[in-house]
């Protein structure tokens, strides 16, 4: 038989656009993330979540094949939101995941992963304080929603069509359910407080936790990006973002996929001379081009330190 345990599921970061662009999608993102999990064939619990702007972070407890399959549901659903807003289709194709197990209850890896999760934010250099991150579940372990941040208001005598409408599912919604004034199912809805409750048993253990800093690429799914097409899109940014005059030329000359699809390769004299002149470039950039640079990198398109550092 099959047991019950925690697993950490990561979503890859996308490398050619966002996952949750404007605030209606971070909150749909919740309400389907709510519907897939709680609602399907095989409910799973969530005990914590984090949303970025182009990956997820979620700790469930259940069978690891009923994670997945709720995983899958989620991403389906949210794909057609998606398609139906941007005209994009399919938007977790070709996207990888992780579904790791993390072991028993009482164990410090697992006390390490839900650390890890709230303070993602702070990894991604999105904010410098995790407890204020608005699209956490953080804030509802421990009554913490009591000292941090702005309550939502509870919208109270929904019908069963209204939530429906609301959340924008056919899925019959249960009565205890919350929706707050922004249409997004409420925090403790989505989570159950007891399972990080339990496992941390303070909140000053919890914040010990989120803020022992331990920067565990591990915990991350692994960066699609090799060292050449981080330059390309490296380039790419200083050009768009940051309106630096970067040659035609050697935007075309970091395409190494583009030439290998036409039957042939750069020399290793071509390659060479592509770093080069794209460090020269970099070098160029003033600290705080640098920071925005490497902000975006990190933050909108999921390229890991490790990469960047590399590359410049």
């Amino acid at each position: 038989m099959e047991t019950t345990s925690y697993h950490h599921v990561c979503t890859e970061g996308l490398g050619n656009c966002d996952l949750f662009i404007d605030r209606e999608d971070f909150v749909m993102g919740f309400n389907k993330l709510a519907i897939a999990f709680k609602l399907g064939p095989y409910p799973v619990e969530i005990a914590s979540a984090t949303e970025m702007a182009n990956h997820i972070h979620f700790l469930p407890n259940g069978i690891e094949l009923y994670i997945f399959y709720d995983l899958m549901r989620f991403e389906r659903s949210y794909s057609m939101y998606y398609s139906e807003k941007y005209g994009i289709s399919k938007v977790f194709k070709g996207v990888r995941h992780q579904i790791l197990d993390c072991g028993a209850t009482d164990n410090k890896y697992l006390r390490d992963v839900i650390g890890y999760i709230y303070r993602n934010p702070v990894h991604h250099k999105v904010t410098s304080n995790p407890y204020i991150y608005e699209w956490s579940t953080f804030k509802v372990h421990f009554d913490n929603m009591e000292y941090i941040g702005k309550k939502r208001e509870i919208v109270k005598n929904l019908t069963q069509r209204q939530k429906q409408k609301l959340l924008r599912t056919k899925e019959s919604i249960p009565d205890d359910w919350e929706i707050d004034s922004n249409g997004m199912v409420s925090m403790k809805t989505i989570v159950n407080t007891s399972h990080i409750e339990n496992i941390m048993r303070t909140n000053n253990s919890l914040s010990y936790y989120i803020n022992k800093g331990d920067e565990d690429d591990t915990m991350e799914c692994p960066s699609r990006f090799t060292d050449s097409s981080a330059r390309m899109l490296m380039l790419k940014i200083m050009k768009i973002k940051l309106g630096i005059d970067v040659p035609k030329e050697l935007l075309e000359e970091q395409g190494e996929e583009l030439d290998r699809a036409n039957g042939g390769f750069k020399s290793l004299m071509e390659r060479r001379n592509c770093r080069v002149n794209a460090n020269s470039l970099v070098k160029s950039l003033s600290p705080a081009q640098r920071e925005i640079l490497i902000k975006e990198m990190v933050r909108n398109f999921g390229v890991s330190m490790k990469v960047i550092n590399r590359i410049m």
